[in-house]
Formats: C-alpha cells, sequence, structure tokens
C-alpha cells in the first residue's frame, strides 16, 4: 500500500490476521466524506497483510524526524488515493513568497498546487501549525490568480478563499498563505504581501520520461498536476499512411512509469513490387519500401511497349492502386519475298520483334540494290524498304568497226546471260574471242574482240632499190598495192608489184635488184689494170685502173667505168713503147698507198698492236689502277674503292695478272681483290658474276679455308712463290686495297625520232659501253649507226642525228586549190595535201596525197580539167540527180555506174549519143523493199519521184562491167567511198578508147545495176 507523509520513514507495523479491506473499511467507518473522493485504497501488494510488512505512513511533527515503532492495531492511519503519486514536504524556516518558492523547486517539485477539497482537509489534517502559516504555489499575475507550476489560472470552482478575502489590503498582497491549523477559515487562503516571510509548502510528484509526438504522429496529453508527472495521460494516432504499434493511450503512474511503452507510427506498406521483364521501374518511396504514398513508374526496353498504368501507388489501405503493368515485344510485319533474290532472318515471321534482323541476298546474276539487311526497330517500322535484287549490267557494246555483232539477251539488255557473237568484213580478221557473254559478276568474259585490218608484214627495202606502196598510211593493209623499181645501174629480178591478200601475205616474194653487169676485160699487152670489183662483180660503177710497164706509155683513157647500160664507158687503152727511163718515185709511192690499207684494213690487229705498246708505257686498257698506303679488312677495303674510284680490282687474264705484279709495290702484307665467297660460291663482287673454272688462279693448295669463314680473297704481289696467285683468308683481316677505275664517256640521250639502244659491260657509258642509234619511220640516220667508249674516256664518233625525209614541193593546181599539214616540215614525211577544183572543173587524179616514209608522194599530183573537156562519146549513159546516200543490193549484176552523190554536189548530164551503138538506154532500181532490183522505166532518165532523192545511172553490158571492174581493181589506191568510186568510174571510163567498146559491144544481155566491188570485196556503198 502506498501512503503519503510529509516525511518518509520505514515502519514495523503489526497487523491482526483480518484482511485488508475489513480494515480498510472499518477506518473509513464516519467518514464519509473519504469514500467520496477515494473510491479505492491500496493496503497491500496482495490484499492480505503479512505479520511484518513495510508501509508508508505520514508523519509530520515539529522537530528531527524520528522512527517510532507504532502498534499497527491502534495508532496507523491511510489515506486516499487522492493525494497517491507525490508528497508534502515544509522548510524548517520562513522565507519570502519567492525564496520558499525557490527552495520547493530546488529540493523538490514546486510550491504545492491545492487541487481539491479532500486535498485541502488531508493538508490540514497532517501539517503541523507554524506560526505565520505556509506560502502556497497561487499567485497574482497579469491581474489574475494563476497556479505558478502551471501557469493555469485559477478557475471560481476552485477558489478556496477565507472570508473577504482576497481583500489586498496592504496593497501589492499578490502572494497566497494557506491556513494551516487555524481556529477560524481552516484550510483556507488569504492574500499576502510576497515580502512576507512565511513557511515553505513543498510537494514532490513522481515523474515519468517526457514523451514527445511519434514520427508521422500527433500526442494529445492531460497534465493535471504538471509536466510529465503523475496523473499525466497521454493519446496517440498516426498520419494518414501510417498505423500504430502500441497502445492508443498511456499514463504516468505512481510510481513514475508510463503505463506502456510510447507507441510508433509505423507506415503503411503494400506488398513488395518485382521489376517485370523487360521493363524498367523507378519508384519513389519517401517513407521507406513501398510503403504508403510510394509511386512506381514504368518503362520499356526498346522494342517494348506497356501494357497497363505506367504508374501506380500504394494507398492508405496498403494496397496497390493498380496492377503491375506487363511489356511486349513491339512486332515488325512479315517482309515480302524478293525476286530473284532469299531472305534469310534471325527469327520466324512469327516473331520478328524488335531487334530481329533479316539479310537479304541474291542469286545469282543479280546485285542487291538497297540495304543488305534490314531490322525491326523500336517502333515497329523495319530500318528501311525492301531491296530488290537487280540483275547485273554489263556495259554496252556496239558493233565493231569493220565488223557485225549479234546478240541475245535472255533477262535484259546487255545483262547476265547475254551472249554476244562477232564476225569482221572481208580484209578484216578478228582479234579476241568471237563469242562473249556478260558474267554473273556483271562483266565480260573477255574484252570486246576488235576488227582489225589484215596486214601483211613489212617490207624490207632492197638494196639499190625502191618501194613506193599505194597508200603508206594504211600501213600495209589487205589490198596495199606496192611497186618495186631499182635505182640506176641495177634490174628488178621478180614481180615488179605486190598485194596485201586477205590471208595477210604478201601475191609474191619480195624482187630483188641486181647489178647490171659489165663483162670481163680483156688484159692489155706490156700493162697492168687493177679493177675496184674482182672480174665476177664489175658491176654498174666498177671501175678499173690502167697503167704500162716501164718504157711503155698508156694510149687511150687510164681507167674504164662500168655504166648502167652493161657497157663500159669506153675502149680497152693499149701499152705502147715509148722507151721512157724508170721512174723510182713511183714505184716508191705504189708501195706505199698498197701498205696503208693493208694496215689499216684490220682495225682489230691494229688496235691490239696498238693496246700493246700502251701496255708497255705502264698504261693498260681503259682503265688504271689505285692501291693504299693503310691497310684495312675487306669490308672496308671494298667501301674505299668504290667511294674513291670504281671497285675493286677484278682480274680478266693473265696478262692483266702480270701487269699488276709488275707494277704494284711489294708490301708486307698483300692486297684484296674484287673476288668473295657469297652463298658458298666464289663471286666478283662487282659484277656479281661467278667465277669460272677457266678463270681461276689459286695459289698451291688453295683455297683451303684454313681458319674457317676464309671467305675473302688476298693476289701475292711480288712473292717468292705464287707470285700473282690467289689465297683465301678471314675478311677481318687487314691488308691493303687494289682497286681500278674504268674510263667513263659523256652519257648519250635518246635521238629525237629515233631510239638508242646501249650495252654497259664496266658501268653506264663507260669503258667499251657501246650505242646503237635508230631512227623512226620517215626519218633518215645521219651518221653512224653505232658508238663505243673508247679507252680513252671518249666516243668512237659523233652522235648521230635523226633527218626527216623530204618529198619534192607541190604548188596549187590551175583551176583549184591545195591544203596541206606538215606535223614534221614542208613537204615531209607525213605532210598530207588535199586537191579541190574551182566549179566547171573535174579533178583527175587523187584528191590527197601523202608523203611517206621514202621521201616519195603516195601518187601524181591531181590536175583540175574543164567540164567540156570530158568526152561524152565514151559514155553509154550519165544522169545525176542530187540526193542522199544510198544501198542497192542486187542479186544478178551487171553493172555499169553506180553514182549517188547528195544534193550539194552535181554532174553535167551527158546524153548517150553515139554511146552504144543503137542501145537503147535502161534504167533499174532497187523495189521497196530495198532488197530487189526492178525495171524502173524504159527511156533514158529516172524521175525524182520514183525513188526520192536518189538517181542509179545503169546501163551496159556484161564486158563493159567487167572491163571497168577489173581497171578500179588495178588501181594503186582502190577507191573506199562512193565519192571515189565516181571519180575512179569517171576516170577509167575516159581511159577506154572507143575502139575497145566497139569491141566489146557483142553481148546484149542487161542485167540489174549492182554496187561495183571496191576496196576490200565490199558490195555496200
Amino acid at each position: 500500500m502506498t501512503c503519503v507523509a510529509l516525511a518518509i520513514t520505514r515502519l514495523r507495523c503489526q497487523q491482526d490476521e483480518r484482511t485488508g479491506e475489513e480494515n480498510i473499511a472499518e477506518a473509513a467507518r464516519g467518514q464519509p466524506s473519504w469514500a467520496a473522493v477515494a473510491p479505492r485504497i491500496l493496503i497491500g501488494h496482495a490484499g492480505t497483510w503479512s505479520l511484518e510488512q513495510t508501509c508508508w505512513v505520514l508523519w509530520g511533527l515539529l522537530g528531527e524526524l524520528q522512527s517510532p515503532i507504532m502498534d499497527f492495531h491502534h495508532t496507523w492511519e491511510c489515506f486516499p488515493e487522492l493525494v497517491e503519486g507525490w508528497t508534502y514536504h515544509y522548510s524548517n524556516k520562513t522565507m519570502k513568497w519567492n525564496e520558499a518558492r525557490e527552495w520547493c523547486k530546488t529540493h523538490y517539485t514546486d510550491m504545492v498546487a491545492i487541487q481539491n477539497k479532500g486535498e485541502i482537509a488531508y493538508l490540514n489534517e497532517i501539517l503541523p501549525y507554524v506560526k505565520g502559516y505556509y506560502w502556497i504555489g497561487i499567485r497574482k499575475m497579469k491581474g489574475n490568480w494563476t497556479w505558478v507550476g502551471t501557469k493555469k489560472t485559477l478557475t471560481k470552482e476552485a477558489e478556496n478563499w477565507a472570508d473577504n478575502e482576497p481583500n489586498n489590503g496592504r496593497n501589492n498582497e499578490d502572494c497566497v498563505e494557506i491556513y494551516i491549523k487555524r481556529k477560524i477559515d481552516e484550510g483556507k487562503w488569504n492574500d499576502e504581501d510576497c515580502n512576507k516571510r512565511k513557511t515553505a509548502l513543498c510537494y514532490t510528484v513522481n515523474q515519468c520520461s517526457e514523451l514527445t509526438s511519434p514520427l508521422n504522429g500527433r500526442m494529445n496529453c492531460t497534465h493535471p498536476i504538471g509536466g510529465f508527472s503523475f496523473g499525466t495521460a497521454c493519446s496517440f494516432d498516426c498520419a494518414k499512411g501510417y498505423k500504430l504499434k502500441g497502445s492508443g493511450r498511456v499514463s504516468c503512474s505512481a510510481d513514475g512509469t508510463w503505463s506502456s511503452e510510447q507507441p510508433e507510427c509505423e507506415a503503411i506498406t503494400c506488398s513488395p513490387l518485382k521489376e517485370p521483364q523487360n521493363s524498367l521501374m523507378k519508384c519513389d518511396t519517401p517513407n521507406g519500401n513501398f510503403s504508403y504514398n510510394t509511386s512506381c513508374q514504368f518503362s520499356c526496353v526498346d522494342g517494348f511497349y506497356i501494357k497497363g498504368a505506367t504508374e501506380i501507388t500504394c494507398t492508405e489501405s496498403g494496397e496497390w492502386r493498380d496492377s503491375i503493368p506487363q511489356c511486349e515485344a513491339i512486332k515488325c510485319g512479315s517482309l515480302q519475298t524478293i525476286d530473284n533474290g532469299f531472305i534469310n532472318c534471325s527469327n520466324p515471321d512469327e516473331h520478328l520483334v524488335y531487334n530481329s534482323t533479316c539479310q537479304f541476298s541474291c542469286g545469282e546474276g543479280f546485285v542487291l540494290e538497297g540495304a543488305s539487311h534490314l531490322q525491326c526497330t523500336a517502333s515497329g517500322q523495319w530500318s528501311g524498304e525492301t531491296p530488290a535484287c537487280k540483275v547485273n549490267q554489263c556495259s554496252e557494246l556496239t558493233s565493231p568497226l569493220n565488223g557485225e555483232m549479234a546478240c541475245t539477251h535472255p533477262i535484259g539488255s546487255f545483262s547476265f546471260g547475254t551472249a554476244c557473237s562477232f564476225e569482221c568484213g572481208k580484209g578484216y580478221r578478228l582479234k579476241g574471242s568471237e563469242k562473249i557473254s556478260c558474267s554473273a559478276e556483271g562483266t565480260w568474259s573477255s574484252e570486246q574482240p576488235k576488227c582489225e585490218a589484215i596486214k601483211c608484214g613489212s617490207l624490207q627495202t632492197i638494196d639499190n632499190g625502191f618501194i613506193n606502196c599505194s597508200n603508206p598510211d594504211e600501213h600495209l593493209l589487205y589490198n596495199l598495192t606496192c611497186q618495186f623499181s631499182c635505182g640506176e645501174g641495177f634490174v628488178l629480178e621478180g614481180a615488179s608489184h605486190l598485194q596485201c591478200t586477205a590471208s595477210g601475205q604478201w601475191s609474191a616474194n619480195i624482187p630483188q635488184c641486181k647489178a647490171i653487169k659489165c663483162g670481163s676485160l680483156q688484159t692489155i699487152d706490156n700493162g697492168f689494170i687493177n679493177c675496184s670489183n674482182p672480174d665476177e662483180e664489175l658491176v654498174y660503177n666498177s671501175t678499173c685502173q690502167f697503167s704500162c710497164e716501164e718504157g711503155f706509155v698508156l694510149e687511150g683513157a687510164s681507167h674504164l667505168q662500168c655504166t648502167a647500160s652493161g657497157q663500159w664507158s669506153g675502149e680497152t687503152p693499149a701499152c705502147k713503147d715509148l722507151h721512157l727511163p724508170p721512174a723510182s718515185i713511183q714505184d716508191t709511192a705504189t708501195v706505199c698507198l698498197a701498205v696503208v690499207p693493208a694496215i689499216l684494213s684490220s682495225g682489230l690487229m691494229f688496235a691490239a698492236w696498238l693496246m700493246k705498246r700502251l701496255r708497255q708505257k705502264g698504261c693498260c686498257e681503259g682503265w688504271k689502277y689505285f692501291y693504299s698506303e693503310d691497310t684495312m679488312d675487306y669490308d672496308h677495303a671494298r667501301k674505299w674503292c668504290t667511294e674513291n674510284y670504281t671497285d675493286m680490282v677484278a682480274i680478266q687474264n693473265q696478262e692483266e695478272i702480270e701487269y699488276l705484279n709488275k707494277v704494284i709495290p711489294r708490301m708486307k702484307v698483300y692486297y684484296w681483290i674484287g673476288l668473295r665467297k657469297i652463298d658458298g660460291i666464289w663471286t666478283w663482287v662487282g659484277t656479281k658474276k661467278p667465277l669460272v673454272k677457266e678463270a681461276e688462279n689459286w695459289a698451291s693448295r688453295e683455297p683451303n679455308n684454313q681458319k674457317l669463314g676464309e671467305d675473302c680473297v688476298e693476289i701475292y704481289i711480288k712473292r717468292d712463290t705464287d707470285q700473282g696467285k690467289w689465297n683465301d683468308e678471314l675478311c677481318t683481316k687487314k691488308k691493303h686495297a687494289l682497286c681500278y677505275r674504268v674510263s667513263t664517256c659523256t652519257s648519250q640521250t635518246t635521238l629525237a625520232h629515233g631510239r638508242m639502244n646501249c650495252s654497259h659491260p664496266f658501268g653506264n657509258f663507260s669503258y667499251n659501253s657501246s650505242c646503237n642509234f635508230d631512227c623512226n619511220e620517215g626519218f633518215i640516220r645521219k651518221g653512224a649507226k653505232t658508238l663505243r667508249c673508247t679507252e680513252f674516256g671518249e666516243w668512237s664518233g659523233q652522235t648521230p642525228a635523226c633527218q626527216v625525209s623530204e618529198c619534192t614541193s607541190l604548188t596549187t593546181p590551175n583551176h583549184g586549190s591545195m591544203k596541206c599539214s606538215h606535223p614534221f616540215g614542208n613537204f615531209s614525211y607525213s605532210s598530207s595535201c588535199d586537191f579541190a577544183c574551182n566549179k566547171g572543173f573535174i579533178r583527175k587524179g587523187n584528191g590527197t596525197v601523202h608523203c611517206t616514209e621514202s621521201g616519195k608522194w603516195s601518187n601524181l599530183q591531181p590536175e583540175c580539167q574543164a567540164q567540156s573537156e570530158i568526152s561524152p562519146v565514151k559514155f553509154m549513159t550519165l544522169s545525176v540527180i542530187g540526193g542522199t546516200a544510198a544501198t542497192l543490193v542486187c542479186s544478178s549484176v551487171t553493172l555499169l555506174l553506180l553514182m549517188i552523190y547528195r544534193k550539194s554536189r552535181s554532174l553535167p548530164d551527158i546524153t548517150s549519143n553515139n554511146a552504144a551503138y543503137g542501145h537503147k538506154p535502161t534504167f533499174a532500181g532497187p523495189d521497196r523493199s530495198g532488197k530487189k532490183c526492178s525495171p524502173l522505166m524504159s527511156h533514158g532518165f529516172v524521175s525524182p519521184g520514183v525513188m526520192d532523192g536518189f538517181v542509179f545511172i545503169v546501163e551496159g553490158i556484161e564486158h563493159v562491167r567487167d572491163l571497168l571492174d577489173r581497171r578500179v581493181r588495178a588501181r594503186a589506191i582502190p577507191p573506199r567511198n562512193v565519192q571515189e568510186l565516181a571519180g575512179a568510174l569517171v576516170e577509167e571510163w575516159g581511159n577506154i578508147s572507143q575502139q575497145e567498146l566497139t569491141n566489146l559491144v557483142q553481148s546484149m544481155r542487161r542485167r540489174c545495176t549492182a554496187v561495183l566491188q571496191a576496196a576490200g570485196g565490199h558490195s555496200r556503198y
């Protein structure tokens, strides 16, 4: 049981065996007010008294505190629970109100604050009477009586003033005393001056720990006494989204403990979320993981779309506002198959989702046009347009010049599978494949062939003769003719002209110009004959000198010459005796003249003799020798030689060895030469040529490679034994370097309009280098063909030059004009001149002439003849009406003339008077198909309306046609086009005599007009 007293002590109490409840009931008899204010009294721990039990009692007497042993049956008193939880105290001395309060607060809780009348009665009962009474914790503040401990204003119901109080009798009576054990107004209050001295009345209340509002919650407390002391009660609730964990109400117990632990506000949580597959989840959790008000946003990775809410929130009920969304794959539509191609996708059609790829390829001969692969994008669209397979195209071909082409195109024009075959016209041969095809890669199986004019081999110039080809610009093509002639004193042996045939062969062997020979001369008595050539070679321009013996004089020419006619230039002279004295001077001169040519006749012998003499004077042919004073290893010796001279000595023959042994001084160590073992083979280092067996010059028992690595060679100069012989040695040994320097000549350059070919046995343009010079076609070499670099460092002659071949100068023909081009000089090789005649004049001869490489014009210069000079008697029919070119092909050919001219060109009408001796002119031409011949009319002229723009002059008989055909074909330069054909026909017609025509008019059969075969045998103009 808890008892409240002014002082606290331990008492040993005695109690009978009655229960505490019975004692309480007895003690409470006669005290009805107690029962009203204290419905329950605590008497023990278990509701019964023990024989010895500690009990708290009130004990309050002035003086020292004591702990008497009391008879528990008669002397204890218990008070109601209304004062449970605190004790009262008073001071043993008096003090002012402020001092009293400070003393209470220092030693206890505060000054007593009266809670009810029961407490007043209790205090009056237990407190001793003291003079001046007791200060209590009430004071006037801002005009209001206020409990100082709780700062609460005194309410009307709680007032306990004595009669006529408060009266503020002495002014400033702002503090309150309580009358304890006063005879009147016992337990009442009185206002007093605060500076008066009275006993302090304090209390100690049991305190509980201070509470604060829980996080995310609220607390509401009542403090009947003040602070968190006995009797304080606190209720709790939580903010939205939180729930209370613990009791919703706690109170401060009498023992200073809370009735239960302070509750907490615990966040309401929803079930944990797991990030859906192929999605991204981002949660905002202000109060902890997945707690109230947590919001989670959902998005999908690329290629997926969200199905459901994009955001869900945890509600105050602990449930999510929406279901978790799902991410479903974005699909692209199926792709169409491509013609001539294939599709290979990473997934089947129904699974063509984001990032799926489809590869495209084409069949053979087709190429992909567009992207080679497509990818399903995040938008559900393919990354590009579906590609297509386009057939591989080859470059377009055209018919070769002078040939025809026929192609098949199974897929498309000049595309994969296209095959083209080629053939050439007469006089041309195919260069390349006869048939080519377009491959799968879009390339032709081979290059397009060309029709190459059939060429005959170049004709060699003939000694003492000339070649004149009909058209040198055609480069010896089919049908070209070349005329041969000989110089003065020579006669042609063989065909006088050759023609290049369709087989590429000349029509005959090249003829030769044989010298015209004169007969042998008879010896003369008492004289001598000295001819430039032996008897069997006494040809044109050969000369024979005549002289007589001593005492005879020559009668006649002193020399005769063989002329171009094969006759000597005069009669043989004779020697007549005149008894003249001897001519010793003459004899001496004759001997000298005979000796000098004999010496000079052998240049090789003379050179050898000269070189031998030079060697005897300490020089050698073409180079000089040098040696080093210092010794060095092989590599440094070679470097020294190449930097200062040409190279190390390379021994050429035994004579050179003897010469070196003679002129080079003897040294303590010998000399390195340019011979070394490379890849196991003894090699001359300068020329990289291996040492041949015949050139070896080793000392006895050498090479022996005695020390291994003896890969370099020395020469014994002036050694007691093996003089001039070789020995293999270690390349690191030090010896003297033996070098040579070759004589060099100035560099030669290629001739203008020519070619140069040089050989250099000892280095570029050095001793024994030789250069051959040739000139291009149309140019003549002036000077020696070959030059050689001599041992003296000079060329054997002057550098030649190439001089252009020149033709005779041409002049403008009368009544005409001439226009020339001269690439290399006036009227020289490749000069070309075109001729034209004034109006009213006709050209007789070729319209163009060229200066050939031989210095001759390809044709005679043409002339311009007046039209009236052309005899009409020889023409059977000639009528020209302007028009454009056309082609006439007839199966039966009996032509005489076919002339097709442009409208800007014209020829006069030539009547048929006297032409065919009574033959009536007949004309024929092509029908509308252009493939057959049909008669047009039986009179002499063709109307322009019959075949618009064309006139075909057709008349004649078979024999006349054949005659013209042979004449045109025999021309040096056959006609190459319609205009040349017309000119050739007119010229050849003019060359036929009337008598020839009379003899030919025997056959009367007439045929359709056709095209005369001309150059190349073509029947198409």
